[in-house]
């Protein structure tokens, strides 16, 4: 199913939150190869938000900043979005049918051991 069109970057997250705590069998059902080096760079630092000057002390923008990491992480948001992380993250369901372009785990086998 094609991916909610307001780009939202809170369901984003949480799709890929509650993917990361999945478990399958008391196993994590998120496994990330140590292959994927910028990936893991991404979720250890490289994906972060830019600070910003506050008259509160510091703050942040709401947006994480666009970095080489960030395209990356996008994708795999959008990729535990169509996993149905949306209807996770939000509750609700996407109305639409699905294009054939996304596939589910049990389809590439990221979720499975």
């Amino acid at each position: 199913m094609p991916c909610p069109g307001n780009n939202a970057i809170g369901p984003r997250l949480d799709a890929v939150g509650m993917s990361l705590s999945e478990l399958i069998d008391g196993e994590p059902a998120f496994l990330l190869s140590p292959d994927c080096a910028l990936l893991r760079k991404g979720f250890n630092s490289g994906y972060c938000y830019r600070r910003i000057r506050s008259a509160g002390g510091e703050a942040f923008e709401d947006v994480p900043d666009k970095n080489k990491f960030s395209h990356l992480m996008d994708a795999l948001q959008y990729l535990c979005l169509g996993d149905g992380g949306y209807e996770k993250a939000t509750g609700f369901k996407r109305n639409g049918k699905a294009r054939g372009i996304i596939q589910t785990h049990s389809d590439i086998g990221i979720f499975r051991r």
